[in-house]
């Protein structure tokens, strides 16, 4: 199998964050209740797939915004201290609580860890959004279980 080069690399890499960017506008899951329908343990982490195979992608990953979606600092404080605390006051906004997890955090989210622990706590949600969720979970229906002859 012939690897790929930088530049085959990154068109993959763009082509799955424009097709997770057009699923997550057409997503249901932002307007779900969080589900526990998996464990952390379902996932591989993003430093194992980064030291097994993937390494180019990884470290690409690891630069890019997909890895921060949730431990980024002003991410953080527009989820802890502003939506969190409107979600519990007004039932209008209540679905964000929840909802903001499914495109931040979709392994949290999917795990039912709402919310999830704060960024300085390292829990498996700051892993963020990396390839395994976009292409098992988080785009799909959660009725479906990732794929376990993958692990």
């Amino acid at each position: 199998m012939k690897c790929l080069n930088t530049k085959q690399c990154l068109i993959i890499v763009g082509a799955i964050a424009a097709f997770g960017a057009f699923a997550a506008a057409f997503s249901p899951v932002s307007n779900q209740k969080s589900q526990a329908t998996y464990k952390y343990d379902d996932f591989k982490t993003p430093e194992y797939c980064g030291t097994a195979c993937h390494n180019d992608i990884y470290r690409q990953w690891k630069q890019s915004m997909m890895s921060q979606a949730y431990t980024h600092h002003w991410d953080e404080i527009e989820y802890f201290n502003l939506a969190v605390p409107h979600a519990r006051l007004d039932a209008k906004v209540a679905e964000v609580e929840a909802g903001c997890n499914g495109c931040h955090t979709p392994m949290a989210f999917l795990a039912g860890d709402v919310p999830p622990p704060r960024p300085e706590k390292n829990s498996r949600a700051n892993e963020s959004v990396s390839c395994e969720e976009q292409l098992n979970c988080a785009y799909i229906p959660i009725s479906l279980k990732p794929n376990p002859a993958k692990r």
